[in-house]
């Protein structure tokens, strides 16, 4: 696991509510735009080895940012500050301070549903594409059984750091990956105890709206690219596959076979190949790229 980031551009956002969001980007801002979103519990810094790629730094200019009550971002813990807006206020804050014009968001589990909260509550949308990755689906039940576990021990505070454990081994879990490393476990296990409980909560409870996403997907207003791995053991990757195929007017797929829900840790060359490649098929005129 490499933390060494080149180029790294990190700055604290101020949202509409006051929050402090931090971000960071690494590539050339002369380069198509991502906005890169990380899931429940974890933070930004798990995309490091990904963002740190010849490849990435090269051919994209990615901004992640933790979400509110994440990593290094504020922790609110009521439910009015984790309200759809505030969460399309979070995206359009740090789109704002890093100068990104249309960027395509690239969603990783819980980090999905920030595009629910940008149809929603900004028009006209603000991206111009979605490139999933191993997300929650949108309209069905997705998670595998043993997310009823996780959620049941997450309900009592007692048992949130059995949950949270539970959530680890399953996130990184797959039957051709090697266990975490007692190092790694404990880089894991730091960035989601830095989140408090009652942040946790909030978050996994909060409202959103789909209708006004789900009908910019059949308008072709965006498109989305469905990227999960095949052996993730926490997500049914098949289940948003089929909500997108359903739906949405323009749709990729790419399932990545031995793939686990942290598939972009697992293999981050394939999937920033991937996110590159749909960046260059679909928006090549937009952006004027002039390689691909």
């Amino acid at each position: 696991m490499s933390h060494a980031i080149p180029t790294l551009d990190s700055r604290l956002v101020k949202s509409s509510d006051g929050c402090i969001i931090y971000a960071e980007a690494t590539g050339s801002s002369h380069n198509p735009h991502v906005v890169l979103i990380h899931g429940m519990t974890f933070c930004g810094a798990l995309f490091d080895d990904m963002c740190s790629l010849p490849q990435t730094l090269e051919k994209l200019y990615i901004v992640r940012y933790d979400l509110r009550g994440h990593g290094r971002s504020g922790k609110p813990e009521t439910a009015e500050s984790h309200s759809s807006k505030l969460y399309a206020d979070d995206f359009m804050a740090v789109a704002s301070e890093f100068g990104l014009k249309t960027p395509v968001l690239a969603g990783w589990s819980f980090g999905g549903q920030v595009a629910i909260d940008l149809a929603a509550n900004i028009s006209p949308l603000p991206i111009s594409g979605v490139f999933y990755i191993n997300s929650t689906s949108i309209k069905s039940v997705s998670g595998r059984p043993i997310m009823r576990d996780i959620m049941s021990l997450e309900a009592n505070v007692a048992t949130s750091a059995q949950a949270l454990t539970l959530m680890r081994k399953v996130c990184f879990g797959a039957p051709s990956v090697p266990p975490l490393s007692f190092y790694e476990d404990c880089f894991m296990a730091g960035i989601q105890v830095m989140q408090p409980y009652d942040a946790r909560q909030v978050a996994l409870r909060r409202n959103k709206n789909p209708v006004p996403y789900l009908e910019a997907l059949r308008e072709g207003k965006i498109g989305v690219f469905v990227c999960y791995g095949e052996a993730d053991q926490m997500l049914d990757g098949t289940v948003l596959r089929k909500e997108m195929q359903e739906t949405a007017k323009y749709v990729d797929i790419e399932a990545i076979e031995g793939g686990s829900h942290v598939v972009f840790m697992q293999f981050p060359k394939t999937v920033a190949g991937l996110l590159i490649a749909y960046i260059c098929t679909r928006y090549y005129h937009s952006w004027m790229i002039d390689d691909c």
